[in-house]
């Protein structure tokens, strides 16, 4: 190869300069500014006149082959082109007709990736400019070859619109604003979108699909919102991120509830003015029962107990009741009134269960005391061994300190087996 050349294509292999090592001085490396990077065009071989010595196949792709002239590799070539062209050694090519082959080579490039991106799915004009345009080839090229496929009729913008039109509408339920707003983005012309909705917008099997997409949604939101007005207002949100208009979505909302047995929905006509309204204005409240959601709240929060018993903490165990409660959707008086009855009854259970001695309660008290003692040095001797690369004493102890104050323990337990930590007298403790 002349050394004048840049390297374009070769059937040898080519290997990377090796990574430079890194410094030894990494805090100098880390302040050290990162340059920005320069975007280097790519150019093609130098072309001259010469003739054809050899045309080889090249080993990682054997459906093209380099090319060799006066001895030296020049580009590489599909065999499709090198067959079309009749090309064989001994030929003499001047710079016109070498520039001709790298121009059937980019073409046919262009060609086989349009064509495996169309293969396993539809794809609009737009989206095929813009994958050939992300691969830097050339405008004329980007032409040619989306004319071509528009002549064959592998891209149409107006089939695509009917066919994206009929999918989301009889199969995924989506409305007109939403389908016009995505094939928009693809860009289709806004006059075929518009011939595509016109077909099937007015479809009875259409408004079905949407029907039973917004059931779908019902019966999950019966499981997981309580309040009615809530659950109103997220499914006509739902119908309303689908693409429906407002008058549809209230309308399919009514079907559902009258098919469930429920009230008509809160947007009523007598709600709506002709002149304006907001649909973004919430329904009034609906008065709920406040012994219900007692009841309901003391429900969930025995189940929500029984989890949480292996909790030996009393103030974390309610913390986290109450949390609980409130993801629910209670108010936070409710919320205190459950947990300081559930507290009680639970308090007056352990009472009833178990009337033990004075003696027998200090006994129990005291097992209860070392087996807590025991658990604190066994996981303050697990952390301490982990804690040995640290060199400080100081940062040492309060690393030990903070672990086992948030595993629970008090701090009358952590002092003491802190100093038997420092002492060594832990060491033998697994």
């Amino acid at each position: 190869m002349r050394s004048d050349e840049p390297y374009f294509e070769h059937d040898e292999p080519y290997f990377e300069p090796d990574e430079p090592t890194p410094s030894a001085n990494r805090k100098k490396r880390k302040r050290r500014k990162k340059r920005p990077e320069t975007k280097v065009e790519s150019v093609g071989p130098i072309l001259q006149e010469g003739t054809i010595t050899r045309i080889t196949t090249q080993r990682k792709d054997p459906t093209r082959a380099s090319v060799y002239i006066d001895g030296e590799f020049v580009f590489g070539l599909p065999k499709e082109v090198i067959g079309k062209q009749s090309l064989q050694k001994g030929q003499v090519l001047n710079t016109e007709a070498q520039k001709a082959l790298i121009k059937a080579d980019q073409l046919m490039r262009a060609k086989i990736m349009t064509l495996e991106y169309i293969s396993y799915k539809p794809r609009t004009e737009h989206e095929v400019r813009k994958k050939l345009k992300g691969k830097e080839f050339a405008a004329w090229i980007i032409n040619d070859v989306v004319a071509r496929f528009i002549d064959l009729g592998y891209i149409n913008d107006e089939s695509y619109a009917r066919a994206y039109v009929r999918s989301r509408l009889k199969n995924q339920g989506y409305g007109p604003q939403r389908i016009r707003m995505d094939l928009k983005k693809k860009g289709v012309a806004e006059d075929l979108v518009e011939q595509g909705l016109e077909t099937y917008q007015h479809d009875d099997d259409a408004l079905d699909t949407a029907k039973r997409h917004a059931s779908r949604r019902w019966m999950n939101l019966l499981q997981k919102e309580r309040d009615p007005r809530k659950r109103s207002k997220k499914l006509m949100d739902f119908l309303v991120r689908r693409g429906f208009d407002f008058e549809t979505t209230r309308n399919i909302l009514d079907e559902i509830k009258q098919q469930e047995g429920a009230a008509p929905s809160h947007w009523s006509d007598d709600m709506i003015s002709t002149e304006e309204h907001n649909p973004a204005q919430p329904p009034p409240e609906e008065p709920v029962d406040e012994e219900t959601l007692i009841q309901e709240a003391t429900v969930l929060a025995e189940k929500r107990w029984r989890r949480l018993e292996s909790e030996k903490n009393p103030a974390k165990r309610r913390k986290k009741l109450q949390e609980h409660l409130m993801r629910k959707g209670f108010k936070f008086d409710i919320i205190k009134q459950v947990t300081k009855t559930l507290e009680e009854s639970r308090e007056t259970e352990d009472m009833q269960e178990e009337e033990l001695t004075p003696e027998e309660a200090f006994a129990q008290q005291q097992a209860e005391e070392e087996a807590l003692y025991d658990e604190a040095r066994r996981l303050a001797a697990k952390r301490w061994r982990k804690l040995q690369s640290e060199k400080s004493k100081a940062k040492r102890r309060k690393k030990l300190q903070e672990h086992l104050m948030r595993k629970g323990f008090r701090f009358d337990v952590i002092k003491p087996i802190t100093e038997e930590a420092e002492c060594g007298a832990l060491d033998d403790v697994y």
